[in-house]
């Protein structure tokens, strides 16, 4: 040991694996993230074990995690202890091996497709440098508190997830194994001994319904495309992507209907939307003002973005808090406060899926009761 110097380990490196000798070795992920391992060859095969994460202790960054001088006491003593012979193991599969093919497996059923990169990519940044090439029985409470522990208190929602993860891997990996082994990243009872809990994910901000007619006036006499477009989502309820890639075709005029297909709902499942009288008007304004393109509201490139229509937002609302998602919220309010439509009528129409009980016995779309119930809303928002 003592090719790497505190100066040079302090220093922002490029991606890679740093020797120090003798097995020890500074990493850098891409992020610029660091940490210690060990790299052994054992029976023929390059094994590589975490030690820990790196420490800067010139700036007091981090309170966790080792120094070189420690990793170098670590790598001398106690890693050698942490190795399972390999005729121990009953199974060679490592950690990245389940989690690839648990990611693989699972994919099909996520319903958003930033899934499978989120869960790549945190498994890559936290997990797989401390526990990616170990076997299912080597990984301990230590390897986890490793992970955890740095990102636990600053980055918590993250932390949780990966945790999460890890937890479904281990146990997808030790039911394949036919082990009734624990789970060290389980949470009841277990680690949620060491952590608090995570944080309540805050809701969107909506602004009060009753100043939603003031604003989607605004946003008609704004002669904007993207006011037209928010005026779309606060009468249908729907979603931004619901409304952003509305195409023509979806529209019939004959049943008065809108047919959002599955692909864009996030349920999966068809939605069909009944038009009213401000919905016939907005169509009407895009025509004009665009013609009839692929996208009901398109843009030079495509359809509006997301971005583009929240920051139009707030500025008919006057409200830096505002955000698009929260008119789902003020019909939601309206018809609970200033309607007598059935809660299953404005569930419905937000697209909710209901409760495994409560769906096999309630099949129906109630499309005649939420067109009584949206010109009612079409009413309200448009002073009717």
């Amino acid at each position: 040991m003592g090719k790497l110097t505190i100066n040079f380990c302090n220093k922002k490196l490029e991606t890679g694996d740093y020797s120090d000798g003798e097995n020890l070795y500074l990493r850098v992920t891409p992020t610029g993230k660091k940490s210690w391992l060990y790299r052994k060859m054992v029976d023929g095969k390059l094994t590589v074990r975490a030690i820990g994460p790196f420490r800067d202790n010139s700036r007091n960054a981090e309170t966790i995690g080792l120094t070189l001088y420690e990793a170098r006491d670590a790598a001398r003593s106690a890693l050698k202890a942490v190795y399972v012979p390999k005729v121990q193991l009953k199974n060679s599969t490592t950690f990245t091996d389940y989690a690839h093919r648990y990611i693989q497996s699972h994919s099909p059923e996520w319903t958003n497709a930033k899934h499978v990169t989120q869960w790549r990519n945190t498994l890559s940044e936290y997990a797989f440098p401390v526990i990616g090439n170990l076997v299912l029985a080597q990984i301990t409470v230590k390897h986890l508190r490793t992970i955890l522990d740095p990102i636990w208190p600053t980055k918590n929602e993250t932390a949780s997830r990966v945790r999460q993860r890890i937890e479904k891997i281990i146990d997808y990996g030790n039911f394949l194994e036919e082990e009734n082994r624990s789970n060290p990243a389980r949470w009841r009872g277990h680690l949620e001994l060491i952590y608090h809990k995570r944080k309540t994910p805050t809701h969107f901000y909506a602004i009060d319904y009753l100043k939603l007619p003031v604003v989607i006036k605004e946003a008609f006499d704004s002669g904007l495309l993207s006011g037209l477009c928010l005026a779309w989502i606060a009468l249908h309820a729907c979603r931004s992507n619901e409304a952003r890639g509305a195409k023509w075709h979806e529209i019939d005029l004959q049943r008065n209907i809108w047919k959002i297909p599955k692909d864009r709902t996030k349920t999966k499942k068809e939605l069909i939307n009944p038009l009213s009288s401000g919905s016939i008007l907005i169509l009407d304004c895009v025509k004009a003002m665009i013609g009839e393109q692929e996208h009901i509201f398109q843009s030079k490139n495509g359809p509006l973005s997301d971005v583009a229509l929240s920051k139009q937002f707030k500025k008919f609302c006057e409200d830096e808090q505002a955000t698009v998602h929260g008119l789902r919220s003020c019909f939601r309010d309206w018809a609970a406060e200033k309607s007598t439509h059935s809660r299953e009528a404005a569930e419905a129409q937000l697209g909710h899926a209901l409760g495994t009980v409560e769906s096999a016995y309630f099949r129906s779309d109630l499309l005649e009761k939420r067109r009584a119930m949206m010109a009612d809303w079409n009413a309200f928002l448009f002073n009717i």
